[in-house]
C-alpha cells in the first residue's frame, strides 16, 4: 500500500505519457500512489512527494525530458505545480516583456525557457518558468547540448506561484546561484537578487534592467479586457523608454 504520510492530497495530472514511460517511473516510484489511464496516456501523480532519492528524481527527469512538469527538488522533496491559463498566460507576458525591453535597449540575451537546473552535490534541482542568460548569453548560445548540471546557472529566472508552493523554490534558485529572480503571485511582482551571503533580498530594481522596478512591470500584467498582449507590450516599452530617460538624467 501506498504511503500517504508521504504524499499530498493534491494530484497533478500529466498527460501524452506512453506506456513505456510510465513503466519506467513506476519502476521508480515503488510505493508511491501513481495513477495511470492507459487509454488516454495520463499519468495522475501526488503534487508533492517526500522520501524521493536522488535516483528516483532523475528517472522521472529521463522518463519525460521534453515534459514541462513545473517540478522543483530540494533533498528528498519532490513538488509538481499545476498549469492553469492564467498561470501560463501570465509567464508568457513577462517572457514578452523581458524579451521586447531586451530587443528595444541592445541587452545581449539568450532566453533558455523553463530548461532544467540540477546540483546533484546539493540534491537539488528546478524547472523554472522562463529563465535568460545575460552575462553568459554567449556561452548559452554556443553550448546547445549543455545538461542541467553543465554550466553557469541562469542569470535571470521567473517565476510564477499563484497557490503558493509548499516547497520555497527561492532555496534551490539560491543553491544553484540564481543571481536575480522576478517572482510574481498574481498580484504582487518582487525582484529578488543574491546578496554577498548568499541569500535572496528583495531589490527596488533589477540586475539586468537596472531602469525598471517591479512598480513598472505590474500594472501590465493585471487583466485587461481592452488590450491584448501586444497592445500591453507597447504600453510596456512606452513606459519602459520614459523610466530609462530619467535613470541616465538622474
Amino acid at each position: 500500500m501506498p504511503n500517504a504520510s508521504r504524499t499530498s492530497e493534491k494530484r497533478i495530472q500529466i498527460v501524452s505519457v506512453e506506456g513505456e514511460d510510465y513503466e519506467k517511473i513506476a519502476a521508480a516510484f515503488c510505493g508511491f500512489d501513481l495513477l495511470y489511464r492507459r487509454r488516454i496516456d495520463e499519468l495522475e501523480v501526488p503534487a508533492l512527494m517526500r522520501g524521493v532519492s536522488w535516483e528516483q528524481y532523475e528517472a522521472l527527469l529521463d522518463a519525460l525530458p521534453e515534459r514541462y512538469l513545473r517540478q522543483a527538488y530540494y533533498r528528498g522533496t519532490l513538488e509538481l505545480r499545476e498549469k492553469t491559463m492564467w498561470q501560463q498566460h501570465t509567464k508568457s507576458l513577462i517572457d514578452q516583456f523581458i524579451g521586447a525591453a531586451a530587443l528595444e535597449f541592445g541587452i545581449r540575451m539568450a532566453s533558455l525557457g523553463s530548461t532544467t537546473r540540477t546540483k546533484k552535490a546539493l540534491q537539488c534541482g528546478i524547472e523554472p518558468d522562463e529563465s535568460y542568460y545575460f552575462a553568459h548569453e554567449r556561452a548559452a548560445r554556443w553550448d546547445c547540448d549543455i545538461g542541467p548540471e553543465d554550466g553557469p546557472p541562469p542569470d535571470l529566472v521567473v517565476e510564477t506561484d499563484f497557490h503558493h508552493a509548499e516547497l520555497d523554490r527561492l532555496i534551490v534558485l539560491r543553491l544553484l546561484e540564481v543571481p536575480e529572480v522576478w517572482k510574481y503571485d498574481g498580484t504582487w511582482l518582487t525582484f529578488h537578487q543574491l546578496s554577498a551571503n548568499n541569500n535572496y533580498e528583495v531589490s527596488e530594481r533589477s540586475l539586468w534592467f537596472p531602469f525598471l522596478a517591479p512598480q513598472d512591470v505590474q500594472p501590465f500584467l493585471e487583466n485587461e479586457a481592452t488590450r491584448d498582449d501586444n497592445a500591453r507590450t507597447r504600453a510596456f516599452l512606452k513606459h519602459a523608454r520614459r523610466q530609462r530617460k530619467q535613470a541616465r538624467q538622474d
